[in-house]
């Protein structure tokens, strides 16, 4: 899985999975600069529980896909690029919840190879590695956790009801 970074709580979150294996992009990496995130990806790569990926320049294929985001200005020189050119080099799915993240990822990888911090907090719950107690204070800590409880709510669902 190769990730966007959105937040240290969204990746702590992955983290814990057993049925993936989070990797962000080496560019998406140097763009981390702000605490608590920065030391959060420090530590996580260092214990090995976050693979670091990058474009193979030697690799034409993985060169031309690269080029192809950066082509877009919104992805121009950013780490999403990296991880679109990633995610359709070696299928990895794409984990983020940035809107225009997942507009391009949906076009060229597909939707089904997309990933959210509500379907981590799923997973994670379906591991037995969050209680829905535990789920419900990561959906109140992060940015994103109001507008995914209000699609609950709208679905008539519960973090109970996704486990």
């Amino acid at each position: 899985m190769a990730i966007t970074f959105g937040g240290a709580g969204h990746l702590e979150l992955m983290l814990v999975l057993q049925s993936v294996q989070p990797a962000i992009g080496a560019r998406a990496r140097r763009e981390v600069t702000r605490e608590p995130a920065r030391t959060t990806v420090r530590e996580a790569v260092h214990s090995g529980r976050l693979a670091v990926k990058a474009v193979d320049l030697s690799n034409e294929k993985e060169v031309k896909a690269l080029a192809r985001f950066d082509a877009e200005p919104g992805f121009r020189g950013r780490g999403d690029a990296e991880v679109l050119a990633l995610a359709v080099r070696h299928r990895y799915l794409v984990g983020t919840d940035d809107r225009a993240m997942r507009a391009a990822a949906a076009k060229v990888v597909g939707l089904t190879r997309l990933v959210s911090t509500l379907d981590t907090l799923v997973w994670a719950r379906r591991e037995s590695r969050l209680s829905a107690t535990q789920a419900k204070r990561i959906l109140r800590e992060l940015d994103i956790g109001p507008e995914i409880a209000r699609r609950l709510k709208q679905a008539g669902k519960t973090l109970e009801d996704l486990a």
